[in-house]
């Protein structure tokens, strides 16, 4: 990004990836934040712009965020890096800190995300450091809220970087590599359809004779469900 206050790219995956029930999802990506700097928010992780679970980095330090839009709009719930109930990773070796590492984000960090959805499940945030994941905080949400801690499973992984005002250069953010897997094995779900069209055309101009597309929306919800066609005749 430039230094105009805006100035925002997001980089996200074209599929939405299905979350199933009761199957944990674990969400790893590799980014190069660099130094926090003001009006610069910094963001990576497994969300859209109505619900998910990132990292984001401000001039005020790296926090973790869980966004829902239950109660009609987006509210962002964010978790500095002194609040985390796992490992601070301040490089104090303390009860807050059992790991006794410290968090580095001018290099090239693997941020973690593991979670349970269910709508109350578990959600865990971590880095990979020599091969081991540290877990750095947890969220639980079983008997402890009242609805479910965000809308959907069913998400992109996103890198974002956005100027909440001007700032002081031009910033760069590397996004690098990422991964989803299903920790419960995948199950292929869904509904068969079949249509049929009979007919001729004849037309002069150059043009497609097959589309397929879901509707744009369901029960009045942006619509994410996935064709996958099994056989065409």
């Amino acid at each position: 990004v430039g230094t105009a206050s805006g100035d925002k790219v997001t980089r996200r995956s074209r599929q939405w990836t299905r979350y199933q029930p009761s199957k944990s999802h674990q969400v790893t990506m590799t980014a190069l934040l660099g130094t926090p700097k003001t009006n610069v928010s910094q963001r990576v992780g497994y969300f859209d712009d109505q619900n998910g679970l990132f990292f984001e980095q401000t001039i005020n330090g790296i926090s973790l965020v869980r966004r829902t839009n239950i109660s009609g709009s987006v509210v962002n719930n964010k978790v500095p890096q002194a609040s985390w109930n796992l490992n601070t990773l301040d490089g104090q070796t303390n009860s807050n800190n059992p790991s006794g590492l410290k968090l580095d984000l001018t290099n090239v960090n693997i941020f973690l995300i593991d979670f349970q959805w269910l709508g109350a499940s578990r959600v865990r945030w971590g880095f990979s450091f020599g091969n081991h994941i540290i877990y750095v905080h947890e969220f639980e949400a079983a008997n402890l809220i009242s609805s479910v801690y965000m809308s959907t499973g069913n998400l992109p992984v996103t890198y974002e970087i956005e100027n909440t005002g001007t700032s002081a250069s031009s910033t760069t953010m590397k996004a690098i590599c990422c991964s989803i897997n299903s920790e419960g094995g995948t199950d292929h779900a869904g509904f068969l359809f079949s249509a049929a069209n009979t007919g001729d055309s004849v037309i002069s101009t150059r043009r497609p004779i097959l589309s397929i597309r879901p509707k744009l929306t369901f029960n009045s919800l942006i619509n994410r469900g996935q064709v996958v066609p099994t056989r065409v005749d």
